[in-house]
């Protein structure tokens, strides 16, 4: 009997209070949802300021718009055999009081994939793009063209990323992160 293919799941992390967040700056001309390893080094510690106002709501393990993990969050990753990160250190700043946050690393996801079955995947017909920056409203991954990767950038939207039902099993027996969600494809929407 032959094993059934992989399942993938969307990464992402919800908490209804939770600060918010500058961008992320690029490294030189590249961002960090490009996919691609940098051919500079971005500044050390990667500081990301929290907007005026949000200073006193609660912090998230995963800021998906700043690619910034909570570092036990990094380790479980790691541990669940992704190798295809860069990982840098980083803080989150309170301007207002100058408290630093920094058991955060700025992340850098190797690995673009085209991985979406076009014939499942629901694109919102308002945005005609299939590649990079496309509006999903509903997808479908297609395991064998994830090609068994455990963490990857979806080619069709970059910022949506891709995890293995492994990453999430690991990350869920850890049990000590209450805000990660991990969306089936096919609700989640980019």
């Amino acid at each position: 009997m032959a094993a059934a293919d992989p399942h993938y799941y969307m990464l992402d992390c919800r908490l209804a209070d939770a600060m918010l967040l500058s961008h992320i700056q690029h490294v030189g001309d590249q961002s960090w949802f490009s996919g691609q390893r940098f051919t500079g080094e971005p500044e050390d510690p990667v500081v990301v300021e929290i907007r005026a106002g949000y200073e006193k709501r609660g912090l998230k393990e995963f800021f998906p718009a700043q690619m910034l993990m909570r570092d036990d969050l990094v380790e479980t990753i790691r541990k669940a055999s992704v190798d295809n990160i860069d990982v840098y250190d980083a803080v989150i700043r309170d301007m207002k009081s100058k408290r630093d946050y920094k058991n955060f690393k700025a992340v850098n996801v190797i690995g673009v994939v085209s991985a979406a079955d076009l014939k499942g995947t629901v694109f919102n017909a308002a945005n005609p793009s299939r590649l990079v920056d496309a509006d999903v409203d509903s997808l479908q991954i297609d395991p064998k063209r994830a090609g068994g990767a455990l963490m990857f950038r979806l080619a069709e939207t970059i910022t949506g990323l891709v995890v293995h039902e492994n990453v999430k099993n690991a990350v869920e027996a850890a049990a000590i992160f209450p805000n990660i969600v991990f969306h089936e494809p096919e609700h989640w929407m980019g």
